[in-house]
């Protein structure tokens, strides 16, 4: 199942089309679902963990936080 797809359009009415980190309103193609908790972090397919994100919000702020929480809990570990 993809559910970016899956879930777009619910997603796009629930945040009445807004990225849930700026809140400015976007098309639908210009906007990412994104695991609010990252699937590499434990993070799960389910509506309650998507959100909607531009593209901006996505690659600035959001997956330079994944990616820095995953480097820290695998050197957490070792």
């Amino acid at each position: 199942m993809n559910v970016r797809k899956f879930f777009l359009n619910e997603l796009f009415l629930k945040q009445d089309g807004r990225c849930n980190l700026c809140f400015l309103n976007f098309k639908k193609e210009k906007l990412i679902v994104d695991h609010i908790k990252a699937k590499c972090l434990g993070g799960i397919d389910k509506l309650e963990n998507l959100q909607l994100l531009c593209f901006k919000c996505h690659d600035e702020y959001k997956t330079p936080k994944d990616m820095g929480e995953l480097k820290n809990r695998r050197i957490s570990v070792t």
